[in-house]
């Protein structure tokens, strides 16, 4: 008889050993949910610093095609090419003069 119990005992054990894998698997599962979650939190308050912060800022990138393209100027970029940047910014003072000249027509977008 004693063989019987060591089976039933023994049976019982393997029992409670795959319902301790079973917890530990759903820990584990619930911890990389955790994981997850504390990551998306993280990565909004981030985008969400970005947005203000680059809402101010004017940054410059050279594009795929080689172009310079500004960014913070307004929801799109503006992309031109090298000499017509270089044409552009030797109109500066001429830029200046006809914004000055037609203040009464023009928007400003703050």
């Amino acid at each position: 008889m004693p063989g019987r119990h060591f089976s039933r005992a023994r049976a019982q054990i393997s029992a409670q050993l795959r319902i301790l894998d079973q917890l530990i698997h759903r820990v584990r599962q619930l911890a990389r949910i955790l994981d997850l979650e504390q990551e998306v939190e993280r990565l909004r308050l981030e985008n969400e610093h970005l947005k203000k912060a680059g809402s101010n800022r004017t940054t410059m990138k050279v594009s795929e095609k080689g172009a310079l393209s500004v960014y913070g100027m307004g929801r799109f970029p503006v992309t031109l090419y090298k000499e017509q940047w270089l044409r552009l910014v030797a109109m500066g003072e001429e830029i200046k003069s006809f914004i000055a000249a037609n203040e009464d027509k023009l928007k400003s977008k703050e």
